[in-house]
């Protein structure tokens, strides 16, 4: 019996898997309402980040970069692996 989940093959970010399910739990996330109202399955999640600073002001932003996370519905959420 495989200890993964075979859709992580399909270019899925384990990483962003992570956070979007850690998000959809903590409610205190700034990120929570978002990630709650993913859909289920596979989702295509996007994110930029700053690239220039001028003290406390972001000045520039990277370009987006897209990503491929697995939303799990509120039951999977606590179980992990299928």
């Amino acid at each position: 019996m495989p200890k993964y989940d075979a859709r992580f093959s399909q270019d899925i970010s384990a990483y962003w898997t992570f956070q979007i399910r850690l998000a959809r739990k903590n409610t205190g996330s700034k990120w929570h309402n978002y990630a709650k109202n993913l859909p289920t399955g596979i989702q295509t999640i996007k994110r930029r980040v700053p690239t220039r600073w001028m003290s406390e002001r972001v000045t520039s932003w990277s370009g987006v970069k897209e990503m491929k996370v697995l939303v799990q519905g509120s039951a999977n959420i606590h179980t992990g692996i299928e």
